[in-house]
């Protein structure tokens, strides 16, 4: 299953240039949470040599065998692990994905947030307003990102360690938590439509975030945070 998910990714890259030419964004996924989860299966089904440097590449997710986050901006690889339980950020790393959702847009629409806006669903909400009121169609799933200014950003790195079985109380101990303050970020999001809610997101969320601090290159999956005013949100255009 590993060689057909690679398989496709590739393929899809190798086609992007008929594809592109029709849609004017797009987003795919390889893996998922469901098969990381329900079959314990922490193994690559992304390679990221395959996207590094594509140009506009937005794309999110962990890295195989949950030891760290990918987070890529503008075919940009930034990367979180753990080494000695301190955290290790790099930057064009060669590493290979559980699960992936990566997308590109020709275009983005900029959208200056106009007041302080604090907590994942909040900022979901706004996306989705914002969305619609460009003509996006929430059942097409997109990427997206934002140029921030955040008063405080709470985060994890994905670090599992040992063997046995990895349910829910496992995951949840596996997540190094962090917190970056007072600081710009470039945030990378996804958006899922309801087919798809669940295997690049949590369920329940239509929204998956990772951050990018280009100074520090910290980065990681965002668990909360709160965006000021003044913030851009770069949707894709139609």
């Amino acid at each position: 299953m590993k060689r057909i998910f690679i398989i496709l990714i590739v393929a899809h890259l190798i086609s992007c240039s008929q594809s592109e030419d029709k849609e004017s964004y797009w987003l795919k996924y390889a893996g998922g949470r469901d098969i990381m989860m329900q079959e314990q299966d922490f193994s690559a089904k992304a390679d990221l040599d395959s996207l590094k440097n594509k140009k506009g590449l937005m794309a999110l997710g962990p890295i195989e065998n949950l030891k760290g986050e990918i987070t890529i901006f503008n075919g940009v690889v930034y990367t979180g692990t753990i080494e000695n339980d301190h955290a290790v950020y790099r930057k064009d790393s060669v590493v290979k994905a559980v699960f992936l959702a990566y997308g590109s847009a020709d275009v983005y629409s900029a959208v200056e947030v106009e007041e302080s806006i604090k907590g994942l669903k909040n900022i979901e909400s706004y996306i989705r307003e914002k969305a619609t009121e460009k003509g996006l169609d929430l059942e097409k799933s997109f990427p997206f990102y934002m140029e921030a200014q955040v008063e405080d950003l709470d985060y994890h790195i994905m670090f599992k360690e040992g063997a046995g079985m990895h349910g829910p109380q496992a995951h949840q101990k596996a997540k190094r938590k962090f917190k970056l303050e007072k600081s710009n970020a470039k945030i990378v999001g996804v958006w899922a439509n309801s087919q798809e809610e669940g295997l690049y997101t949590h369920k329940g969320s239509r929204a998956h975030l990772h951050f990018v601090n280009e100074n520090s290159l910290a980065s990681g999956h965002i668990d909360d945070v709160q965006i000021l005013a003044g913030t851009k949100l770069f949707l894709p255009q139609n």
